[in-house]
């Protein structure tokens, strides 16, 4: 090869390059790729893509191979939100767990009286006011985030987050939120429970050991009966719940879609005297309640949405916060005065 003269490298060296590189990100994100194979549409390819991943996946958790994953991942994401100084514990980020959604009773039984004779001292000061905040990735950063900074802030108040990412109602051998739910209200009693989800349940739906494609009627009975049985769940053990109606999307079918998701969980609310629906529309959408990208905000022009039409920028997150934060303050009535009340970083 004369100097100078570029390399030309045969059909075998470069598919074996590929090989090489496709077998390291294998190994080095085999939780990722399971992950991913998870979310799949139930059906054949998703089998076969969990019977490939799934066994390298617990090979390499054997072999400690997964920290080099986890490590990247909260760098970057410390990277993104320098402001969060405790860490990222991104094993809780998506934990997966199965079981199937149960019907629910509608109310819950009354607490045990108080004996006041019995009461002996000056009285207790009164028990702060607890929030629990769930959802997808629309309660993660952005809106979660800053609504969580608000009440944690604020005198008499605590709050616990957890939101997960590609989850829903359709998928609990993905991710099951009745479960998770039960676990978390069960911990201890909550006050109100603000929730949001249904943008990852435009999908097939599995229910009694069938499958239902998303559109038909089974699919809408399905999900109707899941919605209602979720905020049923949360109203049980919960005070209040205040379940957030998904934002206005940009794409016309999804929107339509969203849509039909939102009335079967505003169905479920109107059969509760302690749950919420809250529609966001007049707080994310333009004029008419519909889709905008951009919102006048804080005395400024400012990107209220995602570039992919979806999700919320943080300014958006931080607009919709502040008025979920007044919501539940004004409600509950908490005990203390925040010292900067509405203010967000």
């Amino acid at each position: 090869m004369e100097s100078g003269e570029a390399r030309r490298y045969s059909v075998g060296e470069v598919a074996l390059v590929l090989s090489v590189a496709c077998l390291v990100v294998l190994l080095l994100d085999a939780q990722g790729l399971r992950e991913w194979a998870s979310g799949l549409e139930l059906g054949p390819r998703r089998q076969v893509a969990l019977g490939i991943v799934r066994p390298v996946a617990e090979a390499q958790r054997s072999l400690g191979l997964h920290h080099p994953r986890a490590e990247a991942r909260r760098w970057f994401l410390s990277a993104i939100y320098p402001e969060r100084t405790e860490g990222w514990d991104t094993e809780s980020l998506q934990s997966p767990v199965v079981a199937e959604a149960p019907d629910l009773v509608l109310e819950s039984a009354p607490p045990p009286a108080r004996d006041e004779s019995q009461v002996v001292g000056p009285p207790p000061p009164p028990a702060p006011k607890r929030v629990l905040l769930i959802g997808d990735s629309l309660m993660g950063w952005g809106l979660g985030t800053t609504l969580e900074r608000m009440i944690d802030d604020h005198p008499g108040m605590e709050v616990k987050r957890h939101a997960v990412v590609s989850s829903g109602l359709t998928r609990p051998d993905f991710f099951d939120w009745f479960a998770l739910a039960s676990d978390l209200l069960g911990e201890a009693k909550y006050d109100a429970v603000v929730g949001i989800m249904g943008g990852n349940d435009v999908q097939a739906i599995s229910t009694e050991g069938k499958i239902y494609r998303h559109g038909t009627d089974e699919w809408r009975d399905a999900y109707a009966r899941r919605a209602r049985s979720f905020v049923a769940l949360l109203g049980a053990k919960a005070d209040q719940v205040y379940w957030l109606a998904l934002p206005p999307m940009r794409g016309r079918r999804f929107h339509e879609d969203t849509r039909g998701i939102n009335a079967m969980f505003e169905a479920g609310c109107a059969l509760r005297s302690d749950a919420h629906y809250v529609e966001l529309d007049p707080w994310i959408g333009d004029e008419s309640g519909g889709y905008t990208t951009y919102l006048e905000f804080q005395g400024r022009r400012r990107q209220v949405r995602a570039s992919d039409g979806i999700h919320f920028t943080t300014g958006g997150g931080q607009l919709l916060a502040e008025r979920v934060y007044e919501m539940l303050v004004e409600d509950l009535d908490p005990p203390g005065e925040p010292e900067d009340a509405g203010e967000a970083e």
